[in-house]
């Protein structure tokens, strides 16, 4: 077969890229989508069929610049007793470079936290993890550029490259000088925000919070590895780890408070956190929590204020019965109520304060400008040695650390301040905010939500209580 080929001829610009149509005398090419497809237009003789051989296509497109992304066996493809568009070749699009992400290298959870048959262990729902000074605690992983792509003409497609980020060091930590890695220079808590993070000072009780210990007022985190025994105290500015049973104790937090064993309290005692509360159980309890409330198995006759979620973490046999129950958000529990509970009542999306006293609020910030006070007094001091004889690197490299824990404590302070002198939760919005029950919710219970109010007057089964129509009612849940 002759074939006979004219020039080439501008078809259209896609992309900032012109295209070309390559005609002959029994097919045409075609370049769309920015050069990444090829297609044949091809037009068999009028009294016949088409003739020609892939080698012959081939040889065309190769002659008009068309040699990537061949598709193999194209021929088969291109019906031969009529005109037809063909797709005959498909260009390698780039791969876009993978961002760069910070990975904590000591945030790997427990063995234990799951048991054989793959049900949660609710003793290990949350943990603090203990960091060493010296230890290298996270590292970044950089970005990549990417892997460019090209068009079936062979020109290249530049590839997207990956985000960086910038990794702060934060309170107690050292960037290292590329940036690449994050250093804890005091012993404490891991705590991760992001790209942000915290080495929080650890007090550690092993055995009982008992009359040996006495009374907990701490600067940073508290971790208890026995019981805490009634009448006793734990404040701490930061977090609260209990891995024993807290009997009609007082606790109160800057940061979370996690329960290994559960809490049982009474009219003389109270949880107040300015985080989240994670607990196995609470019964008897009076306990606010500016954030989310976590429970692994019952709540129980208790007085609960969280600012954010309510949930029951046990989906076989978790409960909600008895108390008054108040959440800026959802509430969820297997079961809610019980045929021979005190009545519960569960009040949704609704702002209210933490609490009157305001002495957390204080000590933390107390705490903070004490700290500022004792960093910049060591920063004067290096300064001053420095203007009679130069640092050496290691005091440089403590000075610039000192300045860097300067600036996060006035960070602290100043949204200490904003805060102000009440804890205000969050208000959520009511409309948003269900009572969710994959169980059963029993006659009795009481659901308000702002002005609205809702009572089971029967059991009802695997149901969700929220606002429809401006009114508060139940409906079936969605499988």
């Amino acid at each position: 077969m002759s074939v006979e080929a004219k020039h080439l001829e501008p078809a259209l610009t896609l992309a900032g890229r012109p295209e070309y149509a390559a005609v002959t005398g029994l097919a045409s090419f075609v370049v769309e989508d920015g050069g990444m497809k090829a297609y044949a237009i091809t037009t068999p003789p009028a009294n016949g069929m088409l003739t020609f051989s892939e080698r012959d296509m081939l040889s065309l497109m190769r002659e008009f610049g068309i040699t990537h992304g061949i598709i193999k066996e194209f021929m088969n493809f291109i019906p031969v007793g009529r005109k037809a568009k063909t797709l005959v070749a498909v260009g390698t699009p780039p791969e876009p470079g993978r961002d760069a992400v910070l990975r904590v290298l000591q945030q790997e959870p427990p063995d234990d936290e799951h048991g054989r048959d793959g049900s949660r262990n609710h003793r290990q729902v949350q943990h603090f993890i203990k960091v060493n000074a010296g230890e290298i605690i996270a590292e970044k992983t950089p970005a990549t550029p990417g892997v460019p792509g090209m068009t079936v003409t062979g020109e290249p497609v530049p590839a997207a490259p990956g985000r960086d980020i910038l990794v702060l060091p934060g309170r107690n930590t050292m960037l290292s000088e590329d940036g690449a890695t994050v250093m804890a220079v005091e012993t404490g808590v891991l705590q991760a925000h992001g790209d942000h993070i915290d080495v929080a000072q650890l007090l550690e009780i092993h055995g009982d919070v008992d009359y040996s210990v006495g009374n907990i007022d701490f600067q940073g985190c508290v971790r208890v590895t026995g019981d805490v025994l009634p009448g006793f105290k734990i404040a701490a500015s930061d977090s609260i780890e209990v891995l024993g049973f807290v009997e009609r104790a007082t606790l109160e937090a800057g940061g979370d408070i996690v329960l290994h064993s559960g809490y049982c309290g009474d009219a003389n005692c109270y949880i107040k956190t300015c985080g989240s509360l994670t607990a196995r159980s609470l019964e008897n309890a009076d306990a606010k929590a500016l954030r989310d409330l976590r429970i692994g198995k019952y709540l129980v006759n208790s007085s609960v204020v969280a600012g954010g979620d309510i949930t029951v973490l046990d989906r076989r046999k978790g409960r909600i019965a008895g108390g008054h129950i108040v959440a800026g958000g959802n509430v969820n529990s297997r079961n809610i109520g019980s045929p021979s509970s005190a009545s519960t009542i569960i009040d949704i999306g609704n702002s209210v304060e933490l609490g009157t006293d305001k002495s957390m609020h204080f000590n933390t910030m107390r705490y903070y400008e004490n700290r500022l006070e004792k960093i910049n007094t060591a920063i004067a001091l290096l300064r001053k040695r420095h203007i009679s004889a130069p640092l050496n690197d290691r005091e440089l490299e403590a000075l610039h650390a000192l300045e860097n824990k300067a600036r996060l404590c006035r960070e602290h302070i100043r949204n200490l301040y904003r805060t102000g002198m009440a804890f205000q939760l969050k208000k959520k919005q009511v409309n948003r905010s269900a009572v969710h029950v994959p169980g059963t919710g029993y006659a009795g219970v009481q659901i308000q939500a702002a002005q609205d109010y809702f009572e089971f007057k029967d059991d009802l089964e695997n149901v969700v209580v929220n606002r429809m129509a401006g009114v508060l009612a139940a409906r079936a849940a969605e499988n």
